[in-house]
């Protein structure tokens, strides 16, 4: 059983981590992605980096200094389009953070369990808010019923869980 995908381009988190980035002025490595992160619309705003050569409490590409996402590759034009932060706290993680979405349990407002986020799913470049989520019930429910499509409604919560409307109706395949 497949997964039932957006019918337009996407980038899949879980594709992006660890990915090396790739300075296009000098043609070197300059780290690789650990993170997308997140802003309070939903919408991509940085990578987290971790640093090559040097070490620095957090470093971030902001997702408008991203030149292309290849299956091999993030390339940003230098690196002084890197930018240091004290904290990544005001962010909400793919993987990481208090506010993480992949692994956080997914339910409707109305109680039902929709599953766990397995991976996030974004538009090209990142260019726009979350358009959905993979969903997993376990390894086991996976191999006979295959992992479910929800896409992102207009209106969710993050916490310990991921709050949907009741409406929140997931693709299955």
């Amino acid at each position: 059983m497949s997964l039932a995908t957006p019918d337009v381009p996407y980038i899949r988190a879980s594709s992006l981590l660890r990915l090396p980035i790739v300075e296009e002025r000098r043609a070197r490595r300059l780290g690789h992605v650990r993170d997308v992160l997140l802003g309070e619309n939903r919408q991509p705003k940085a990578l987290l980096v971790v640093p090559g050569r040097w070490r620095l409490p957090a470093v971030v590409l902001p997702v408008d200094k991203i030149r292309r996402i290849g299956p091999e590759a993030v390339v940003a034009a230098s690196r002084e389009d890197f930018v240091r932060v004290r904290s990544v706290r005001e962010y909400i993680g793919t993987v990481g953070g208090k506010r993480r979405l992949i692994g956080t349990p997914v339910w409707t407002q109305a109680g039902e369990s929709l599953g766990t986020v397995s991976d996030v799913y974004f538009g090209q470049l990142l260019a726009t808010p979350v358009i959905g989520f993979e969903l997993t019930e376990g390894w086991l429910n996976d191999l006979r019923d295959g992992r479910r499509w929800l896409p992102a409604p207009a209106c969710w919560s993050v916490g310990e869980i991921i709050l949907v409307p009741e409406d929140g109706n997931t693709d299955e395949q």
